[in-house]
């Protein structure tokens, strides 16, 4: 049945229907678009806003763990005890374990290296990071411009810092 047989209310039915199909198919891509674009630009601006505080609490425990490296260095028993050049360092590793870290219930490891980058003592939990401390200790010995400068290092696990006090 071709268009010409077709009477004139048949005909203008088809036109009204393919002109309704067209706007409401034109309104749903608009619709459509519109959307995708507020969604997207919902989510940049969340994201931005996400960055922003994740830096700003990263800051916060930067500080934060300084602070508690600072604390730890300045510790009398780490100063005396642990520095005193008669005592072994098995006694020292031991004293690590079960006077030290209990005592700062925050710190899950402690190392005491010497200014050579060799290891003065280290607790148990530490001993497998015994190369990384090593090697960050030597970088950071080489990069440090004041004795007291606090260095970081990250690891995929932890976060850790060390500040340089001690002196052989």
């Amino acid at each position: 049945m071709s268009l010409r047989k077709l009477s004139f209310k048949y005909k203008l039915a088809l036109s009204f229907s393919v002109i309704i199909i067209g706007i409401v198919a034109v309104a749903f891509f608009l619709i459509g678009s519109l959307t995708k674009q507020y969604v997207v630009t919902t989510i940049e601006s969340e994201m931005v806003d996400t960055c922003t505080s994740v830096a700003r609490l990263m800051e916060e425990h930067r500080l934060r763990l300084e602070e508690l490296a600072v604390a730890i260095a300045s510790d009398y028993l780490i100063r005396t005890i642990l520095t005193d050049k008669g005592m072994d360092r098995v006694t020292r590793d031991d004293i690590l374990d079960s006077v030290v870290l209990p005592r700062n219930s925050h710190l899950k490891l402690l190392a005491v290296l010497n200014t050579d980058a060799s290891i003065r003592a280290i607790s148990t939990n530490a001993e497998a990071l015994k190369p990384m401390l090593i090697r960050h200790s030597a970088a950071a010995r080489r990069s440090a411009s004041s004795p007291t400068k606090t260095h970081f290092f990250k690891s995929r696990r932890s976060r850790s810092a060390w500040v340089s006090t001690f002196k052989n």
